[in-house]
């Protein structure tokens, strides 16, 4: 979501999810720590023709070094790396390793535009020979993948997505370089990513050991790596505020094969130690306070005392829903009573459990919660985002307050898990493409 605001401090964003507040500082808020996860891993290595070979083998190492700590591994190789079955596998992943050709921007392929740029180039549907690629760009990366909280990219060999351009092509300026490594992480943290990182140089393997075994900040991890070069040009992204990146050239003027980009303070132990379960599941009993539907065909009736005694004054049709605010003790036949309410918060009376059937009573949480940031702009204004990951579908109303604590905005985003800017709704084809220039990637 990108808003504007006029100089001043915002020092409060306070969040409406449906009909349940939850106040929310600057800081993000964390899921649970749990042992026994899964979490998944995707690998990909796309057509690259005749470093093919080169490329599936870093697949394959990578694949095997994630199965030692997650059984969630799907690993897709050229000519079998296709949209459709690319796309499926992407979703809720938690670790994305993709190998093969980079289309970004800025390069000599003009015009700009996402339906190719910044994503994957991947086999065609049909005709796929392991040479011939389509890519995918960040459109489709934002509009159709939606990857597990906190999830990181990790992007190897491509043109393009460390600030480097394709082999035989003039780099451009240090502006040049920071624009491609901003554009290549925009559609991946569309799509619910917090970091992303390209390095060209081996070894790949130790980035996932990394992940999983060690309790650090992808900030540090990326720091004491064993292809840092010590060149660090740190700068802050246009396409994501508040996330920050950084070229680590091999030398301090190039050539420009490593980078990172997202939010500073993500740790390993978030990408694959933190549990993000969702809160939108029907829980196996009742729960009070809580949810429930009528089940039974014939209907429930309400009473006006805990015993169920006398005449009902109320008749509840199939399938209405209704809140249970409190237990009564039980009836000398076992049955179980609550006193209930209308999903408005009007008291209705009293309901015997016979018929009810549980329904989901966990409120939405917020899972991840961006740090706003922005440069002053030319008009004075400040354009900055706000991002969000819901642990269910929510409609949320956002308030933004300055240091005053006064209402400088309310934002109201519509139902999504994930509050970000919708990509573009014009569509588009992928095109295949394969310029006189295109270089085999590193």
């Amino acid at each position: 979501m990108l808003v504007r605001r006029p100089t001043g401090l915002v020092v409060a964003v306070a969040f409406v999810l449906s009909a349940v507040v939850w106040p929310a500082s600057l800081a993000s808020p964390t899921g649970t720590a749990a042992a026994g996860l899964n979490p998944k891993v995707v690998v990909i290595a796309g057509p690259v023709g005749s470093s093919n070979t080169h490329y599936r083998a870093d697949a394959d190492a990578i694949a095997a070094t994630a199965r030692k700590y997650t059984s969630n591994v799907v690993l897709l190789k050229t000519p079998r790396a296709t949209w459709s079955r690319v796309k499926p596998a992407l979703q809720g992943a938690s670790i994305v390793v993709y190998l093969g050709h980079g289309n970004g921007w800025p390069s000599i392929y003009a015009p700009y535009q996402p339906y190719t740029k910044d994503g994957l180039g991947l086999d065609p549907e049909t005709g796929a020979d392991g040479s011939a690629h389509v890519y995918y760009g960040e459109y489709y990366i934002a509009r159709d993948i939606k990857l597990a909280p906190n999830a990181i990219v990790l992007l190897h060999h491509l043109c393009y997505a460390s600030g480097n351009t394709s082999d035989g092509l003039p780099v451009g300026t240090l502006s040049d370089s920071k624009q491609r490594v901003d554009n290549y992480g925009a559609g991946f943290f569309a799509a619910g990513a917090r970091a992303v990182i390209a390095d060209v140089s081996h070894p790949h393997t130790a980035y996932i050991t990394a992940l999983f075994t060690t309790r650090q900040s992808i900030d540090r991890l990326f720091h004491v790596y064993p292809t840092y070069h010590g060149h660090d040009i740190p700068f802050m992204s246009v396409r994501t505020p508040g996330f920050r990146a950084i070229l680590d050239p091999t030398t301090s003027h190039g050539p420009w094969y490593r980078s990172i980009i997202g939010d500073p303070t993500l740790t390993t132990t978030q990408v694959t130690r933190t549990a993000y379960p969702r809160s939108d599941a029907n829980p196996a009993g009742i729960v009070v306070p809580g949810a429930a539907e009528v089940g039974a065909p014939e209907g429930a009736l309400v009473f006006g005392t805990a015993d169920l005694a006398g005449d009902p004054t109320a008749s509840l049709a199939t399938g209405t829903r209704l809140r249970l605010t409190a237990e009564a003790p039980l009836l000398a036949d076992g049955r179980r009573v609550f006193a209930a309410a209308g999903l408005d918060g009007s008291a209705l009376g009293f309901v015997a459990a016979t018929g009810l059937l549980p329904r989901d009573s966990t409120p939405p949480r917020i899972w991840t919660l961006d740090k706003p940031y922005s440069t002053a702009s030319v008009d004075g204004t400040y354009p900055f985002a706000l991002r969000y990951r819901a642990s269910e579908t929510v409609t949320a109303t956002m308030t933004i307050r300055n240091a005053a604590g006064e209402v400088v905005r309310t934002l109201a985003s519509p139902p999504a898990t994930a509050g970000a800017t919708d990509p573009p709704s014009r569509p588009a084809r992928p095109r295949s493409t394969t310029p006189t220039r295109e270089a085999t990637p590193r």
